[in-house]
């Protein structure tokens, strides 16, 4: 038996967004997708923010303005 989804044996869904496929003895992995899990209103400032940042710090930039960038920016959306 494969680790993995056999195409000829039983496959099982459910849901119907984001269906769900099982078959018994195989591994399963999980996709996440957070496009819409923060507000537009959130995505709109930001973006707003890190354009004045650009707009005010044009590139070449010191070390400096570009740990600020990744500290404002960067780091925060990932945390």
């Amino acid at each position: 038996m494969s680790d993995f989804l056999d195409p000829s044996e039983e496959i099982r869904k459910h849901g119907s967004k984001l269906p769900h496929w099982q078959q018994d003895g195989v591994m399963q992995f999980v996709t996440f997708r957070l496009g819409d899990s923060l507000p537009q209103s959130k995505l709109r400032e930001w973006s707003e923010n890190r354009r004045i940042f650009l707009e005010q710090n044009p590139k070449p930039w010191t070390e400096e303005t570009e740990f600020e960038f990744r500290r404002r920016f960067t780091q925060r959306i990932e945390e």
